[in-house]
């Protein structure tokens, strides 16, 4: 009878460092799992602070494109003899 009671007390032992193991390991899963989540939403905000300067860049270099062309168009407008409204002038200066 003394080694039957022997018996289960080692088995509950055995049962109660498997448990401790396991509850070691979930802790240790949560841990993990939040960790990633974290990881995850701050690559979810980096990507959408990247579609959004990608879009404010692409904007901008539109912007630039714009100015450069009226620049362009300003200048070869002064090289033909015009003025600074885009009036033409003859050689004696008379528009």
């Amino acid at each position: 009878m003394e080694e039957e009671s022997y018996k289960k007390e080692l088995f509950m032992s055995e049962m109660q460092k498997k448990s401790q193991k396991l509850e070691e390991s979930i802790a240790i899963a949560r841990r993990t799992a939040l960790h990633r989540r974290k990881q995850l939403k701050k690559l979810q905000n980096c990507f959408i602070q990247v579609k959004d300067y990608s879009e404010k860049l692409k904007s901008c270099e539109q912007e630039l494109q714009l100015l450069v062309d009226a620049s362009v168009l300003e200048l070869n407008g002064l090289d033909d003899g015009g003025d600074e409204d885009g009036h033409t002038t003859n050689a004696n200066g008379n528009a």
